[in-house]
């Protein structure tokens, strides 16, 4: 995951995988106060992936 953030130029890295666990999991503070401040199901609507309301937002 680091690599293919690197190779991206994002910084500071938002993503690591933990292989051991098989876990994704977001290591960038500052996007996730930006996540809670954002309309999930709209992110999700623009980016073309599914949307599944499981009532936690």
């Amino acid at each position: 995951m680091p690599a293919l953030q690197a190779k991206k130029n994002i910084k500071p890295f938002v993503l690591d995988y933990d292989r051991s666990n098989l876990r994704l999991s977001v290591v960038d503070k500052g996007f996730l106060i930006w996540l809670a401040a954002q309309d999930r199901k709209r992110l999700l609507d623009v980016l073309g992936l599914p949307i599944i309301d499981n009532g936690a937002q």
